[in-house]
């Protein structure tokens, strides 16, 4: 299989090669733009995929822009600067502090796949203080060769909650975009504006940004990691950001990988979510209250938007609020669309015994699944990408080179 072959509209994954890492194309030179003189043929291929591609995907992600998440306003500003463990903004005052612990044998000549994992942990009261999500096993992922990035979500937006008042946010980011100062409270937003969740999942872009400037490390085949709001986080995040090869929910639920549909009687409600978060959505999800069944656009519709790059989700068994069968139900809906692919073995999901949390065994089930399809090509995908190439482009107009798209 030649080194060179680069992703046209349907297949995108490091894995899928089994070409030298440092020559591998990358599994977010995607998909969508057609390049100037390049014919598409589609025979051989799914309608389904087709259709998805043709449209159905960009609608998908404008009804979550307008009626969920809120439209992100801006990407890479003109003053950010990047530093050796931060990226900052000049002219905000925002600082984003990152910590990156590097596997043995990381370097430019041997750059490493990464876990990105966005902690929300504290922020929840002023002063705003940051917390560290307990028992991440750091010497357990870089053991394995991966490298562990990290970063908190206060550093963009205050974690605050209706539970101790609304009167100060939603600052950072959101309050300086808006009028200036990212001190400023009580910001009016409109219908579509970002909530929190938008703003966390710029960050998470912005530390991508800084990743790829890391020669120890492969941008190439990054997997955006949360838990809870940093699971719909991390699933926003890859679905508006194709840089990521992979997006890793853990116990997400409303709003995240749960599907509305197929809700439990005590799992949480949009209605729930919103009298205690409002600030993670946009204003205009208050529409979507009593509606849980019957979303023109549910959880599959979120995890199918970063389809056919990774996508795992995880549940805890006594996550009732949650609820694990919602989010399962989620995967196994989403599954038609990656099958359509013929790549359905890249979207994953698993169940640890036990409550809402971020546990040591979800963390060997998310790089059992990484090792597999981001850290080593896999010969039968890459199979299914040649014929799948020789379905799609004519002959001669193989070595394609189709731009990023980054926010």
């Amino acid at each position: 299989m030649k080194n060179h072959i680069f992703f046209f509209a349907l297949v995108l994954e490091t894995a899928a090669f089994a070409a030298p890492l440092s020559t591998t194309p990358s599994p977010v030179d995607c998909v969508r733009v057609n390049p100037a003189g390049i014919k598409r043929l589609w025979q051989g291929i799914s309608p389904t995929v087709k259709e998805w591609e043709q449209g159905k995907r960009t609608e998908t992600l404008e009804w979550f822009k307008e009626n969920q998440f809120g439209r992100t306003p801006i990407g890479r500003l003109k003053d950010q600067k990047i530093e050796e463990s931060a990226v900052v903004f000049e002219d905000s005052g925002i600082r984003i502090n990152i910590t990156c612990r590097l596997p043995e044998g990381a370097s430019a000549a041997n750059p490493v796949p990464v876990f990105l994992f966005g902690d929300h942990r504290g922020g929840n009261k002023p002063p705003y203080a940051q917390e560290e999500y307990p028992n991440i096993p750091t010497n357990a992922i870089t053991a394995r060769g991966y490298a562990y990035v990290r970063w908190n979500f206060n550093d963009v937006c205050p974690n605050v909650s209706n539970w101790g008042g609304m009167s100060r946010w939603p600052m950072g980011i959101i309050a300086w975009q808006a009028v200036g100062d990212k001190t400023a409270t009580n910001i009016v937003r409109k219908a579509n504006s970002w909530g929190t969740i938008g703003a966390w999942a710029w960050g998470n872009s912005r530390v991508m940004d800084w990743i790829e400037t890391r020669p120890e490390l492969d941008a190439k085949r990054v997997a955006v990691v949360g838990h809870s709001r940093g699971g719909k986080t991390a699933l926003w995040t890859a679905a508006q950001d194709e840089r990521f090869a992979m997006a890793v929910s853990n116990g997400s639920g409303c709003g995240g990988a749960s599907l509305g549909r197929a809700r439990g009687a005590k799992a949480e409600s949009i209605k729930a979510i919103l009298k205690n978060f409002p600030n993670w959505f946009c204003p205009a999800m208050a529409n979507l209250i009593g509606r849980d069944a019957e979303l023109e656009h549910d959880a599959d519709d979120l995890l199918r938007l970063i389809a056919p790059r990774l996508v795992y989700v995880g549940s805890g068994s006594e996550d009732i609020w949650a609820g694990p069968e919602s989010e399962k139900a989620a995967v196994d809906s989403a599954r038609d669309l990656y099958r359509a692919y013929k790549l359905e073995e890249r979207i994953g999901y698993h169940c640890h015994k036990g409550p809402h949390k971020l546990l040591p065994v979800d963390w060997e089930k998310f790089m059992d699944f990484a090792d597999i399809h981001m850290k080593k090509p896999s010969s039968r995908d890459s199979d299914q990408i040649e014929g799948m190439m020789n379905s799609a482009l004519e002959k001669g107009e193989r070595e394609l080179t189709i731009g990023k798209n980054p926010l």
